[in-house]
């Protein structure tokens, strides 16, 4: 297959082939994707000529320790959705406690919505990466994460779902008025729930990447519900077969760009 214009949620764009064999034996090995060094060392075999730098510096390659998250996960989408195309297949469980079946659904992954970044985010990004927010009558300085802190995201595996949003908002935040550095933690978990909420959508508001929260429903109750595609181990080496004697469900596409990030907060 030839090589492909792919064009990333920040405005990079560059040519991209498959995956060969030596790239797909980087993926196989599951310890490796439990920290980010594999991931780009493929990206890097992979992409080649840059058509379109976006909003990184004039380098003659791709620096893929130095990326938006959000670029970073669109990569790696595009590359693995090229590499092995077709539907995504995977399973989670209703959260009806009356029902706890397993849903069995499937996504196009290039169909997910994607959200782009501005030109004027794109410029602030460049100049210091810095934007500002204020909440509670403090001044909230923040940044958009880039690949270089992804490690720190593995780590934060052991938390609770709604204890990770707070460990990331706390690594995107560069200073909060009259809060000192080894206080942000403390005064993010006391935060009322909406204030909290208010921050994370002005974080992710300058932020670019892909929607990775879908709707899927129960075969068995009907009960509808909002689950983060678990993109898995399994996802770096093809795709999951379909379950036996499983009715499949396809998700409705979204043509229309969203707010929502890759999983992560500003990215």
């Amino acid at each position: 297959m030839p090589e492909i214009d792919v064009v990333l949620p920040s405005g990079l764009s560059a040519m991209m082939r498959r995956m060969k064999v030596r790239e797909q034996n980087v993926l196989a090995d599951l310890r490796n994707t439990r920290n980010s060094q594999p991931l780009m060392k493929v990206l890097e075999a992979c992409f080649g000529k840059i058509l379109d730098r976006g909003p990184y510096e004039a380098e003659s390659k791709i620096d893929w320790t130095r990326v938006l998250i959000g670029d970073h996960f669109s990569a790696v989408l595009q590359l693995l959705s090229v590499t092995y195309p077709g539907a995504y297949q995977f399973s989670v469980q209703c959260g009806n406690e009356q029902c706890n079946a397993t849903i069995h659904w499937e996504i196009e992954p290039l169909q997910l919505p994607v959200k782009k970044m501005s030109k004027k985010t794109q410029q602030r990004f460049i100049e210091s990466n810095r934007f500002e927010t204020s909440l509670a009558g403090k001044k909230i300085v923040f940044q958009l994460l880039r690949t270089d802190a992804m490690d720190k995201f593995v780590r934060l595996r052991k938390y609770t779902p709604d204890e990770m949003i707070s460990r990331q908002m706390e690594m995107a935040i560069v200073e909060v008025e009259g809060v000192g550095r080894r206080d942000i933690h403390d005064w993010i978990v006391d935060l009322d729930a909406d204030e909290a909420q208010g921050l994370r959508e002005a974080m992710e508001e300058v932020g670019c990447g892909i929607e990775t929260t879908i709707e899927v429903r129960c075969v068995e109750c009907f009960r509808e519900q909002e689950v983060e595609i678990p993109f898995g181990r399994d996802w770096y080496s093809g795709r999951r077969k379909r379950p036996k004697k499983t009715t499949v469900v396809e998700t409705e596409t979204n043509e229309q760009t969203t707010g929502a990030s890759s999983g992560s907060l500003a990215t």
